[in-house]
C-alpha cells in the first residue's frame, strides 16, 4: 500500500538527510520546495524527491499536473491528459479511501456505461470495483453481495437488477436454484435468461456451460408444477399461483389454462408474457383475441370457438370498442341460492348445483347477429337445425324440436327484425346494411331465433339457473352483478342502461339507450360479464313457472308453457328491483308479444 502523508501524523525526517524533524508548520524548514502547506493538511508533491502517487495534495504542484490513475488531486485543474479529479475512488487503484485520483470523465459520471464492470468501475482506466467479494467468497449469495459499485461475475448473487451484474449478464429471478441455491437471484449470461433453449443449454435457460444446472419440474399440468424455489415455469406452463412462479419476465395467466389445453373445471393458471393479461389484443405479439393467440394460448370461447366472430371481424366491444365481441368467462362447479340475495328477495330454500360453464361476456350483438344471417340461407338449406342439436349436456331432450317454428330462409328472418306490429316502444337496432348501430345488441329476436343462434354459433342458451349463478357470483348472492359488498343496492347511470338513462337522456326513450354492449365496465359482474343488468333482457332456456324447480342440480323447468323465463332488464325497465341478479321474468314465445325491443340474448358454452 501507498505511503500517505497526513496532517494528523507526525513525520521524522532524518538529521542526515539535511532536514529538521516536524510535528507543525511551526517547525517544519518552509525553505524545502517539497513541502506546500494547503487548507487540509501537508504532504509532499509530484515532482519533489519522496513523494508517492497517493499522497495526500500529490497532484497540487502547478508544474507536475497529474495524469491518469494519479491522485492525490483536489479539482480537475491539477489533472492533465483531458482527465477529471475522481471522487473517492483511491481504492479503484490500491489507495486509501479518502483520494481523489485523475480518470477519464466517464469514470466520473454516475453511470455505467462503455465497458465499465460498475458505476464508474471495472475498468482500465477506471479501476478495479473496490470491495467487491471474490468468487467463492462466503458472502456469495447474500442479500449485499451485489451492487451497482460492486457487479458480481456470472454465476454469482443475489442480484436485485442487470446494474448488479458485470457488463453483459442479466440478474436472472431465481436464478440461484441452477447453482444449487434456492430463492436468490444469479448473474448469468444474458442467453441464460431469455425464456428460449439455445446455445450449449440443454433445456430453456439451463444446461451447458453458462446456465448451471436444469432443474427438472414435475409434469406440465400438474396443480403443483410451478414453484417459486425450484421450479418457475416457462412460457405455456402451469399450474402456477402468482408471478414468483414464472420464469423472468413471464407472469401467471389469471386461469387461462383452457388456452394450453387444460381442463376449465380445474381452474389451472399459465405463465405468460405479459401482454397476455393485459385485455388487449396485441396483434404485434400474435394475438387473434383479447389475451390469446400465439404466446397467449388458443383462443376458447368455450368448448369451442363461436361462429359469429370467425376471421376476427367483430372485435368492436367493451368500453373501449376493440375487444371481441365473442370472448366468454368461465365459473367452476358452485353451488348457491337462486333469485336470494338477503335483501330484496329473502327466500333461502332454493339451493342449485351448477356445473362448470362458459357465459358469453357480451350480449350478443348487431354484428354478431348479421354473420348468423350471412350463413342462414345455406345452414338451413344443409338441413339444419338438426333435431337435437344444441342440447344441455346435463339436460336430456334439451336440444332442438324439429315442431319448434324458424324462419325458412334469412329475407324472413330479417323480416321479423324490424319488430312490426309489436308493443311500442318499437326500437330495433337491426339495419339491412351495416351501419352504426353494429355494437348495439340485438332485440326484436324471438326464443326460437334466440335457441337457434345460439345452436348455430357453437354455443347454446343457458339455463335460469346458469345465467343467474354467473349474475350474482353464485354464493356471493349479489343484489346486482356489480354489487360490492354483495348487499349493496348502489345502481347508476355508470353502470346500467335502465329507465331511458343510458345515452344521458333520462326523459326520452330512444334506440341510443340500446349502449354497445360492454360500455359500463363498471356494471359488470365479478367474472366480467357486462350488461347482466339492463341493455336488454336475456332469453334463458327455461319455461317459466311461477316457482323454480327443486331439487336443482344443473336443473331446469322443462315443462311447457307460453313462456320462456327472461332475465336482467332492460334499457327500457324503470323499477330498479327488476334489473337485480335475482328478478325473474316471463317472455312469450308465441303471437304478437314473442319478439319485442327490450330482449335481446348472450349464449352459454360448455
Amino acid at each position: 500500500m501507498p505511503m500517505k502523508r497526513l496532517l494528523s501524523f507526525v513525520f521524522l525526517l532524518l538529521p542526515a538527510a539535511g532536514i529538521a524533524s516536524c510535528s507543525s508548520g511551526e517547525d517544519k524548514d518552509t525553505s524545502d520546495p517539497r513541502w506546500t502547506t494547503g487548507e487540509v493538511g501537508e504532504s509532499l508533491t509530484k515532482g519533489t524527491v519522496g513523494a508517492l502517487n497517493g499522497d495526500v495534495d500529490y497532484c497540487d504542484a502547478a508544474a507536475f499536473k497529474c495524469v491518469q490513475a494519479e491522485g492525490d488531486c483536489d479539482a480537475d485543474f491539477q489533472c492533465s491528459g483531458g482527465t477529471v479529479c475522481g471522487y473517492d475512488n483511491g481504492e479503484n487503484f490500491d489507495m486509501y479511501p479518502g483520494v481523489d485520483v485523475c480518470v477519464p470523465p466517464s469514470c466520473r459520471n454516475g453511470v455505467r456505461d462503455g465497458a465499465e464492470l460498475g458505476v464508474d468501475c471495472g475498468t482500465a482506466l477506471c479501476g478495479h470495483c473496490a470491495n467487491c467479494p471474490p468468487a467463492g467468497n462466503a458472502a456469495n449469495w447474500s442479500a449485499a453481495h451485489c451492487s451497482p459499485g460492486c457487479p458480481c461475475p456470472a454465476k454469482q448473487g443475489d442480484c436485485d437488477a442487470d446494474n448488479e451484474c458485470q457488463t453483459g449478464l442479466k440478474c436472472k429471478v431465481n436464478g440461484g436454484v441452477n447453482f444449487s441455491v434456492n430463492g436468490v437471484d444469479a448473474c448469468v449470461a444474458a442467453h441464460c435468461a431469455n425464456n428460449v433453449k439455445d446455445g450449449t443449454e440443454t433445456g430453456v435457460d439451463c444446461g451447458g456451460a453458462d446456465c448451471g444446472n436444469c432443474v427438472v419440474c414435475p409434469a406440465n399440468n400438474l396443480s403443483y408444477t410451478c414453484n417459486s424455489t425450484n421450479c418457475r415455469c416457462t412460457s405455456g406452463w402451469g399450474n402456477c399461483h402468482s408471478n414468483a412462479e414464472c420464469q423472468t419476465g413471464l407472469v401467471c395467466g389469471n386461469k387461462n389454462g383452457p388456452n394450453f389445453g387444460a381442463p376449465a373445471t380445474v381452474g389451472f393458471s399459465y405463465c405468460v408474457p405479459p401482454n397476455c393479461i393485459n385485455g388487449v389484443q396485441d396483434t404485434g405479439s400474435g394475438e387473434t383475441g383479447i389475451d390469446c393467440g400465439g404466446a397467449c394460448g388458443t383462443c376458447n370461447f368455450g368448448a369451442t370457438a363461436a361462429s359469429s366472430c370467425s376471421g376476427g371481424t367483430n372485435n368492436i366491444c367493451g368500453a373501449a370498442g376493440n375487444e371481441t365481441c365473442c370472448s366468454a368467462t368461465n365459473m367452476p362447479t358452485v353451488g348457491y341460492y337462486r333469485s336470494y340475495d338477503g335483501v330484496s328477495y329473502t327466500n333461502h330454500t332454493k339451493f342449485a348445483t351448477v356445473s362448470s360453464l362458459f357465459l358469453d361476456k357480451f350480449e350478443v350483438n348487431v354484428g354478431r347477429y348479421r354473420q348468423f344471417v350471412a350463413a342462414f340461407n345455406a345452414w338451413r338449406g344443409a338441413g339444419n337445425p338438426a333435431s337435437g342439436a344444441g342440447a344441455n349436456p346435463h339436460l336430456a331432450g334439451t336440444g332442438w324440436n324439429a315442431a319448434w317454428p324458424l324462419a325458412a330462409n334469412s329475407a324472413a328472418l330479417t323480416a321479423g327484425l324490424a319488430c312490426t306490429g309489436t308493443p311500442a316502444p318499437i326500437l330495433p337496432t337491426w339495419t339491412g346494411a351495416a351501419g352504426a348501430n353494429e355494437a348495439r345488441p340485438i332485440n326484436c329476436v324471438s326464443w326460437y331465433e334466440a335457441f337457434a343462434f345460439c345452436l348455430w354459433d357453437r354455443g347454446r342458451l343457458p339455463t335460469e339457473a346458469e345465467w343467474n349463478a354467473f349474475a350474482a357470483h353464485a354464493s356471493q348472492q349479489r343484489v346486482y352483478p356489480w354489487s360490492s359488498p354483495s348487499n349493496s343496492t348502489t345502481i347508476d347511470f355508470t353502470r346500467a342502461s335502465y329507465a331511458c338513462g343510458g345515452d344521458g337522456n333520462a326523459l326520452t326513450c330512444a334506440l341510443s339507450d340500446f349502449l354497445n354492449v360492454g360500455t359500463k365496465p363498471a356494471g359488470a359482474a365479478l367474472l366480467g360479464n357486462a350488461d347482466m343488468s339492463g341493455n336488454v333482457w336475456e332469453w334463458t332456456f327455461d319455461y317459466w313457472a311461477a316457482n323454480l324447480p327443486a331439487p336443482c342440480t344443473n336443473c331446469a323447468n322443462l315443462t311447457a308453457s307460453a313462456w320462456r323465463v327472461i332475465r336482467g332488464g332492460s334499457a327500457l325497465t324503470f323499477d330498479t328491483s327488476r334489473v337485480t341478479a335475482s328478478f325473474r321474468a316471463q317472455g312469450a314465445i308465441n303471437g304478437s308479444t314473442a319478439r319485442i325491443s327490450s330482449i335481446g340474448l348472450r349464449c352459454a358454452r360448455d
